[in-house]
């Protein structure tokens, strides 16, 4: 199916950026670059994320951030190849929001080493997304949406899911923690 060849595509993209060269400087041997995509293929408890384009956000979170820690490429292929993951990254879910402090980063970092025009096109991309993002979560909270219970969790329910969910599953493995705490 068409379906499973873009999720494909879209997953394999942060091993592309973990194996390609200009990986970001905590990639240093090329058996850690080995090593790293290993285990972000054989991950445990994510076999729910795989071959899913619902779930290409995840993936494409993982390459964009690895595309603003290695900074601007040589080439104009590569940063147009760069750019495009970037724009289906910032649009395909609120996580440009979290990655708005990492552009900065990489904006700020790009241009005291001097790079042409800072290195703007990368974080500028990333925070158009983190802009439009907020402006809908905004826009959507003032709505019917919030009332009707589908607006933001609350503080609680985040530290719940966040516990129960990221933590527990794990650590623990989703069995045990299913078994562990009936929602």
């Amino acid at each position: 199916s068409v379906f499973k060849l873009v999720a494909l595509a879209i997953q394999l993209l942060p091993v592309v950026y973990l194996l390609a060269d200009g990986v970001p400087g905590f990639v240093v041997t090329p058996l850690f670059r080995v090593a790293a995509a290993f285990v972000y293929l054989a991950g445990p408890n994510t076999s729910e994320v795989y071959l899913n384009v619902n779930n290409s956000q995840w993936h494409l979170t993982l390459a964009a951030c690895l595309i603003l820690l290695a900074g601007p490429r040589a080439g104009r292929l590569r940063r147009a190849g760069d750019a495009a993951v970037l724009v289906l990254f910032a649009g395909s879910g609120p996580f440009s929001l979290v990655c708005a402090p990492l552009a900065l980063w990489s904006w700020w970092r790009a241009r005291s080493a001097g790079e042409p025009r800072g290195g703007a096109l990368g974080p500028l991309i990333v925070l158009g997304g983190a802009a439009l993002q907020l402006a809908y979560l905004v826009a959507g909270s003032r709505t019917g949406a919030a009332a009707a219970g589908f607006g933001l969790p609350s503080p609680a329910e985040i530290v719940r899911i966040l516990g129960l969910h990221g933590a527990c599953n794990a650590l623990l493995g989703r069995t045990f923690t299913a078994r562990w705490y009936r929602e």
